[in-house]
């Protein structure tokens, strides 16, 4: 475990530095980008499901998803978001479903709806190994949604924050994105545990490819990447190191796009 009284002198005044840097951009009056912003998880409500088929069903698993996602939009719901491993965590597809907010989603006209659908539940319950489900407010769904439907590939970084560290676990998320602005990159959609699973944040970060992903940044100009740590107060090796201060458990994973 790491010892927060070795952190080093810099990253202390961090966090001031970054609201300092947020509040001119708010009293500026620019409308906040929502990609350029991802740090600032919003008011909607996401179902987070993470599972593993059982073995040797996982083409049939998918089969029976696609065919459920048709009919969670035939009773009104939004069409979930879903992504496949690649490497990293043990889960063997990520399933993001829209609900919008807690009441909404648990109303009795849409839980009825749903309820119809409980045959097809129980036929992909048949061929689950493993399952983990995690509701979550984070950016509005059209954000979400455009930056997933241009994406193959996927970074997700799910966290544990340490106990009386879990708002500053936020500030760091923001800070992060706050230099990706500053660079000219995306940033990560940042997801704030509401109910469910341990983890109390995660992020995703959309890309075209692994190349794509490779190659994030490597076309900053050493005066721009200056100008940009100036900015935000930090290097990109102090806000890594920062994080790790405020971590009890890190989840690292690389995803790819599902065909439809």
């Amino acid at each position: 475990m790491l010892d927060n009284s070795a952190r080093p002198a810099r990253l202390r005044p961090l966090v001031l530095v970054l609201c300092a840097v947020l509040s001119v951009v708010c009293a500026d009056g620019r409308a906040l980008n929502a990609q350029e912003h991802w740090g600032d998880p919003g008011a909607y409500v996401y179902r987070v499901e993470t599972l593993q088929a059982a073995p040797g069903r996982m083409f049939d698993l998918m089969d029976l998803y696609r065919s459920y996602f048709d009919a969670l939009e035939a009773v009104g719901e939004e069409r979930p978001m879903w992504m496949r491993h690649s490497q990293g965590d043990q889960w063997d597809i990520m399933i993001v479903y829209p609900i919008g907010t807690m009441a909404e989603y648990f109303s009795e006209a849409r839980v009825s709806a749903r309820i119809r659908l409980a045959d097809r539940e129980a036929e992909m319950n048949r061929i689950t190994g493993w399952r983990e489900d995690l509701f979550v407010r984070g950016p509005g769904l059209d954000a979400v949604r455009a930056a997933y439907d241009g994406a193959g590939l996927f970074h997700i970084e799910m966290f544990v924050g340490l106990p009386g560290k879990r708002d500053e676990l936020l500030t760091q998320r923001r800070m992060e994105n706050q230099y990706y602005t500053n660079i000219g990159e995306r940033g990560n959609a940042t997801f704030v545990r509401i109910a469910g699973a341990e983890f109390d944040a995660f992020t995703i970060g959309f890309y075209n490819d692994l190349k794509d992903y490779a190659d994030t940044g490597d076309a900053v100009s050493t005066e721009q990447d200056a100008d940009a740590q100036a900015a935000a107060g930090f290097t990109p090796g102090e806000i890594g190191l920062y994080l790790r201060t405020l971590l009890l458990r890190h989840h690292d994973t690389l995803a790819v796009s599902i065909p439809e």
